[in-house]
């Protein structure tokens, strides 16, 4: 009875009291008024309901409030506030990034709540297990631990459990590139989430739609969730969530070749961003305008914008978005043959892969980490539920001793297979470091045959000039050994190291394209590289008229509009910054 008339209260001052998102003085009232509350039980009942508002879990010193509940329950003894306020624990901990602390409190809250049959903390509880183990690549215990979330939330009738569940398991399926089935997840979300006026909820699996749609190539409903989840964001007065929607849908005009339409959405989100003093989305809306610059063929603002993304993921470390404006800045000094400046950001963009690669693995070996102290904790628990039921103490021994010996075993045969996997992977991304090295070298080889071709011109220019037998042979000699060069074997070794660097880019658009004849195909690995028909025809042998009318019967083959640039939308299916 206490607990529902300490639910009544909590819930009634909550209207009163926290009905809007707290500013640090805010904070600071509500913690003189949690001071003056007496009663333990209603004290922790009070924070944890303030906690529980999404409005309110950004506020200063949130940590500091949680632990001052789970404190308070302990000492007092009371459970349903230790369950509580351990999920909150675990929760904090999920999302700062820290699975092995979320971990830890969601079994112990778990295990609590679990003996004293509470119901819906229960399911939040296997709720929060499935997010972690889906953060830990463990799909399959990721997946147990959602459905058993999901059959409680569905006896329990739990709009806000069932609406949040669903967006969960939707995740999941986004995870595994399951479209479909993610997008009927996020659909029976949103319906819950409505019901429930769970807004929160409801502008998440908005945007989660908008990312499938996108994904799927359908734009008008990529943008028309994306714009339903900023007036969400709009109404709660979320500056930041807005900023995001907005570099989303410039990111998916960009990618429709909309270039008037995005540029103005990139510099309105960056205003915010720097409002917002975030230098993860600064430097992320700085390399999505580098690339729009760079599209309108604007390199001096590209290389502006492309500068200033590279000094703070540089400095913030944010590797991936630094390997992604290195690899930009090289690219466009090869283009203007400016090979000093092109290797410094090919130095920074190899590094930024090593960082990435070193981050990953351990990463890896932190989850393995985490997967093993969840299944000790989960083993010593069986055994110490076993022993209850078991007489014979000396039988017990026998039996925890064999398990503890074949578990070590497993484990260590298991950690040895795993580390002769991360040893693989490590020899692969070293190779696929060469081979981009590689692309270059046969960049500059290319430069080469134009540089023979030139030498060889003058040559015979200068035969023509002389008069003198002798000297006019010397010469044709020359000539002819430079004729004698072959670059067949380099335009072989390109397309094998092409194919090696930008490994399906053959097969995808074959298999989209079936109608592309293999000469087809390698123009387009050319234009893929934004080479002009000049320098293809210098490697083709051929005239710049024949390949301008191959360019003619490609873009008909892949249907593209008048309009829209081919070697932009070679690039674009590979190469634009993606947000979520």
């Amino acid at each position: 009875m206490f607990r529902f008339v300490s639910i009544f209260v909590t819930f009634y001052l909550t209207l009163l009291l926290f009905s809007y998102s707290y500013s640090q003085s805010d904070y600071h009232n509500s913690n003189i008024y949690f001071e003056q509350i007496s009663n333990p039980k209603e004290k922790v009942d009070s924070i944890i309901s303030f906690l529980e508002n999404p409005y309110n879990q950004s506020i200063a010193n949130y940590l500091d409030l949680i632990e001052l509940a789970f404190a308070i329950s302990d000492k007092n003894d009371y459970h349903f506030g230790k369950v509580k306020s351990m999920l909150l624990l675990g929760n904090y901990f999920y999302k700062d990034s820290n699975l092995k602390m979320a971990m830890e409190y969601v079994q112990k809250s778990l295990k609590l709540s679990e003996n004293l049959d509470y119901k819906t903390e229960t399911a939040y509880a296997y709720n929060l297990l499935g997010l972690i183990f889906l953060d830990l690549n463990d799909y399959e215990n990721s997946s147990k631990y959602l459905f058993k979330s999901l059959k409680i939330f569905e006896k329990l009738t739990d709009e806000n459990g069932l609406a949040t569940i669903y967006g969960n398991i939707g995740k999941y399926n986004l995870t595994l590139n399951n479209l479909e089935k993610a997008k009927y997840y996020f659909y029976t979300s949103t319906f819950y989430a409505q019901k429930s006026n769970n807004l929160i909820e409801l502008k998440k699996q908005y945007n989660n739609l908008g990312i499938i749609y996108s994904d799927l190539q359908i734009i008008d409903s990529a943008i028309f969730f994306i714009n339903k989840a900023m007036e969400i964001n709009k109404k709660i007065n979320d500056k930041k969530g807005i900023a995001l929607n907005l570099m989303n849908i410039g990111v998916i005009k960009l990618r429709e070749n909309n270039l008037e339409e995005t540029l103005p959405l990139f510099k309105e989100a960056l205003t915010m961003f720097k409002e917002l003093d975030d230098s993860l989305q600064i430097s992320k809306i700085y390399l999505n305008i580098g690339y729009y610059y760079y599209f309108v063929k604007d390199l001096p603002k590209s290389i502006k914008y492309l500068d200033s993304c590279y000094n703070i993921s540089f400095t913030s470390k944010q590797f991936e978005i630094l390997g992604n404006c290195s690899w930009l800045l090289k690219t466009i000094y090869l283009s203007q043959n400016d090979t000093v400046k092109a290797y410094k950001y090919l130095e920074t963009e190899n590094i930024a892969l090593d960082s990435i690669y070193r981050n990953k693995n351990q990463t890896i070996i932190d989850n393995y980490e985490i997967q093993y102290i969840y299944e000790k904790k989960e083993y010593e628990l069986i055994i110490k539920q076993k022993t209850t039921k078991i007489v014979l103490i000396s039988i017990i021994l026998v039996s925890i001793l064999g398990i503890i010996i074949l578990y070590s075993l497993l484990s260590r045969n298991k950690i040895k297979s795993k580390l002769v996997k991360l040893q693989k992977d490590k020899l692969e991304s070293e190779l696929n470091l060469k081979n981009k090295e590689i692309s270059i070298i046969i960049l500059a080889l290319i430069k080469k045959k134009e540089l023979i071709a030139e030498i060889t011109k003058k040559m015979l220019n200068l035969y023509k000039s002389m008069k003198n037998d002798e000297s006019k042979n010397y010469i044709l000699s020359i000539v002819n050994d430079l004729k004698l060069i072959d670059n067949n074997d380099m335009l072989d070794e390109f397309s094998i190291r092409f194919n090696e660097i930008h490994a399906g880019f053959y097969e995808k658009l074959y298999k989209k394209f079936p109608n592309l004849t293999q000469n087809e195909l390698k123009l387009c690995a050319y234009l893929r590289l934004n080479m002009s028909t000049k320098e293809i025809s210098n490697i083709t042998n051929q005239s710049t008229a024949t390949i301008d009318q191959a360019r003619y019967r490609l873009r008909k083959k892949l249907q593209l509009p008048p309009n829209e640039n081919l070697s932009i939308f070679l690039i674009l299916s590979q190469k634009v910054c993606k947000v979520s």
